[in-house]
């Protein structure tokens, strides 16, 4: 069945939306799956405990746990670029798919169809209109220009929280399948003080 409106973005475009959909149910399955093992839960209690219907507020509890559990300072200077990524890929999707795709003139104004005669028009574009995803409950304004970038962006994501949760099971880095596409991407790492990090619920060592 047809919708409702004319569906404005191409084939690529709408491949590309999909796989930003099907990726970031990546990234909350990988997430849910290294709770599980931190806690050795069974999966319908890690579901539980990462109920929350936001990403980010279970990347949080993730990024909790992970923290509670391990001292080791390259995973957690991993998961806090991660936490930055979840937070600014998520937003970037919800833009794209909590969307009403436009043409708009490149002078502001919008190049929609119209109501005419009790009947819905499609609007006549040419040169001067380009697409663009507005946000259906604030009106903000996306090119989806932007649409492949944030769709690579989940991907990488996708592979960061991966390499993480292979670290968390204690197997060699070097082993980690996402590694090798996830390594030139990666910020330099902060330098330590060569302090040892305290874990949570940890007593700090004396001093020799």
């Amino acid at each position: 069945m047809e919708p409702a409106f004319k569906l404005l973005l191409s084939d690529e475009q709408h491949a590309q939306l999909g796989e930003l959909t099907a990726i970031i149910g990546q990234v909350d399955e990988i997430l849910i799956r290294t709770v599980a093992h931190l806690l050795t839960v069974e999966r319908m209690a890690a579901n539980r405990i990462m109920g929350a219907t936001k990403i980010s507020d279970n990347a949080g509890i993730w990024s909790e746990l992970v923290r509670a559990k391990t001292t080791d300072e390259k995973i957690l200077w991993l998961v806090s670029h991660a936490m930055v990524e979840i937070q600014s890929v998520s937003a970037a999707r919800n833009d794209f798919v909590h969307a009403w795709f436009q043409m708009v003139r490149r002078d502001g104004a919008w190049a929609d169809g119209v109501w005419k005669e009790g009947v819905w028009c499609d609007g006549v574009w040419g040169d001067k209109a380009v697409l663009e995803a507005r946000r259906v409950k604030s009106d903000k304004p996306r090119p989806l220009s932007e649409l492949p970038i944030v769709r690579d962006r989940a991907a990488r994501l996708s592979c960061l929280v991966a390499h993480i949760w292979h670290l968390l099971t204690e197997a060699p880095a070097t082993n980690s399948p996402w590694l090798e596409r996830l390594a030139p991407t990666l910020p330099p790492r902060p330098k330590s003080d060569g302090t040892p990090r305290q874990g949570k619920g940890q007593k700090a060592r004396p001093q020799a």
